[in-house]
């Protein structure tokens, strides 16, 4: 069995392949000595087709989940494995499972592999939520988690937020430990709203860009010891990065958009706009793509667990304010 899960979505997405693992180890795998996740790179190509083809341990079956394989491996690996898809020469026994953070596949190897896979029975694409779906989400995520909210605060969150999932959890995660078993109201988000827009972390954000070690080290320290995780100040920050490009990329084609206009075009909260158009005119499109870049590395790294969230993090700051 081969399943393939896309999309820009990465939240949705990286929760199902963890209800799939969590379903395969509870039903055939309960001493999890069959389930296996590979988080791809390209020096792993050897591992990684003896991880596939590996019989399974005293069961019928293995779950395999390769993390960015389409994104991250080599061309002569990917034209290796589509050739094997196209032949049926993956093994009964293994449950091999694709899982992309994204949708976009820029070579032609990996646009004929992911061409493949989508056409696959489980294949499932995570498209962003919006709208009225975003708000019945939270609503139903929020009683999952064994919290509730009511339509009207939920729809301000979104409207605060957007459509950032990382982002949107954290804070119901907050909005529920903060409201201690009371229904969530537009007081409660509104208060949470207003602090995921703290001004520091349109500082941060400039700082990183300038290459600043000093002053982004010390802005860190300080947000952690405000009581904020490594994994939040991350998605923060990266969602951030996300809203420059988007506001640069409308900028660069249309430079006389007030700020009003800015947030109207790109759904973004008014003040989020209004405090970051003067870092975004401080920056090129490049400059922008590249660190935009660098923190993807730091979210697989983050969400695939590849090791410490705040050491990849201060990794990250001090990898890239000493690069050239």
């Amino acid at each position: 069995m081969i399943i393939f899960l896309y999309g820009k979505d990465s939240y949705r997405s990286r929760q199902h392949v963890k209800k799939m693992q969590e379903k395969f180890i509870a039903d055939r795998d309960p001493q999890e000595l069959n389930t296996q996740r590979v988080s791809c790179k390209e020096d792993l190509a050897e591992s990684i087709m003896g991880t596939i083809y590996a019989s399974p341990f005293l069961a019928e079956k293995r779950m395999v989940v390769l993390d960015n394989c389409i994104s991250v491996m080599p061309d002569d690996f990917l034209t290796m494995l589509t050739q094997k898809i196209n032949d049926s020469a993956i093994p009964a026994s293994t449950v091999l499972v694709f899982w992309e953070s994204g949708d976009v596949f820029k070579k032609k190897t990996q646009k004929t592999l992911a061409t493949l896979l989508a056409k696959q029975p489980y294949s499932q694409k995570f498209d962003h939520l919006n709208g009225l779906q975003l708000v019945q989400w939270v609503v139903s995520e929020t009683k999952k988690r064994e919290g509730e909210i009511y339509q009207s605060a939920a729809q301000l969150l979104v409207d605060g937020v957007g459509s950032d999932m990382w982002c949107i959890s954290g804070i119901i995660d907050q909005l529920i430990a903060y409201c201690s078993g009371n229904s969530i109201t537009i007081k409660e988000v509104h208060l949470f709203v207003e602090k995921s827009y703290d001004d520091s972390i349109f500082t941060l954000v400039d700082s990183i860009i300038t290459k600043n070690p000093k002053k982004v080290f010390g802005m860190l320290q300080q947000q952690y010891s405000n009581g904020k995780d490594a994994i939040y100040v991350f998605a923060m920050v990266l969602r951030q990065v996300k809203i420059l490009l988007q506001m640069r990329d409308v900028f660069e084609q249309e430079d006389t958009l007030q700020s009003v206009a800015l947030a109207k075009r790109l759904s973004l909260h008014p003040f989020v706009v209004k405090k970051t158009l003067p870092i975004m005119r401080k920056h090129t499109m490049t400059q922008l793509v590249a660190l935009h870049k660098a923190l993807l590395g730091v979210d697989i790294g983050i969400k695939t667990g590849a090791g410490d969230q705040k050491l990849l993090v201060d990794v990250f700051v001090g990898e890239w304010c000493v690069a050239k």
